[in-house]
């Protein structure tokens, strides 16, 4: 996606908001707010900036629960 042209929070935005909205969970997923699920990342570097951050995760929360990767 970033090769063809697409801006790093565009390639965020299709994978969360954007994919949410086509399944019609929007009310449920997608973002993070109170009252949604959400797992999330965590990574040393900003992904709107560099987006390949996503291939070094320094850990994952999943259900309440983290789990680190290094």
């Amino acid at each position: 996606m970033h090769q063809a042209g697409m801006s790093n929070a565009d390639i965020l935005k299709s994978a969360t908001v954007n994919g949410v909205d086509l399944i019609d969970m929007s009310d449920k997923l997608g973002t993070l707010e109170v009252g949604k699920y959400a797992d999330i990342i965590a990574t040393d570097t900003s992904l709107l900036k560099q987006i390949e951050a996503l291939l070094d995760v320094d850990f994952v929360m999943k259900g309440g629960k983290v789990y680190k990767n290094k």
